[in-house]
């Protein structure tokens, strides 16, 4: 199972999250972001490891080197998360040791970000030939971000980050990686996973 976390930014206070955090976790954030120059970001960031924290309570927090967040469970195993958020809600996914999947990828974008004309010039830039032909069977804004968030949670799993963005093809995908779109807090959140097993999956989630 797939567990997926959120929150909504404007009911928390940074402060009273990072008394709530274990110092080393804490530790680990503050290494990684505490240097950001946006506060909104940076508390969205804050309240993403949050979610983690209560999704593994006794986890331990650290980072690739290119940013992607490593929770290390109570039986020192890696195990598969990713943080993802919009202007209102944080969210944090985590998968169980059970599952089989070994690598894992959210996004999440509002629903009411923008217009489908600026949907078009973007898909234009960035999509695929596959992607475009697939917006152009269905054109909505929905649509788009369905698409668009799918790209960006699978640049999430590898951990290579928006560099990929253009090479990477949701619509042609090696077996072991699988993908999937949910509405959720007024906004269209993708998970991509890795998997070899096959799994029979499912998704569980819980708002603070």
């Amino acid at each position: 199972m797939i567990r997926i976390y959120s929150i909504a930014l404007d009911e928390i206070d940074p402060i009273t999250l990072q008394s709530r955090l274990d110092p080393a976790f804490l530790a680990a954030w503050r290494e990684r972001h505490e240097g950001m120059q946006n506060p909104s970001a940076a508390r969205a960031s804050l309240a993403g490891v949050w979610l983690a924290a209560q999704a593994l309570p006794q986890a331990s927090l650290s980072y690739s080197n290119l940013g992607k967040p490593i929770l290390t469970d109570a039986d020192q195993t890696d195990r598969p998360v990713s943080i993802s958020h919009t202007k209102t809600h944080a969210f944090c996914a985590v998968s169980d040791p059970c599952d089989g999947v070994t690598a894992l990828g959210i996004d999440a974008e509002p629903l009411d970000r923008r217009s489908f004309d600026a949907c078009k010039r973007l898909a234009a830039r960035w999509f695929s030939p596959a992607e475009q032909a697939d917006l152009d069977r269905a054109p909505s804004v929905q649509r788009f971000l369905e698409i668009w968030t799918r790209k960006e949670a699978l640049v999430k799993l590898t951990g290579t980050g928006l560099r990929d963005l253009r090479s990477t093809d949701s619509q042609n995908l090696p077996k072991n990686l699988h993908l999937a779109s949910v509405s959720l807090d007024s906004s269209i959140l993708s998970i991509a996973y890795e998997s070899d097993v096959g799994v029979s999956w499912g998704f569980s989630w819980e708002t603070f």
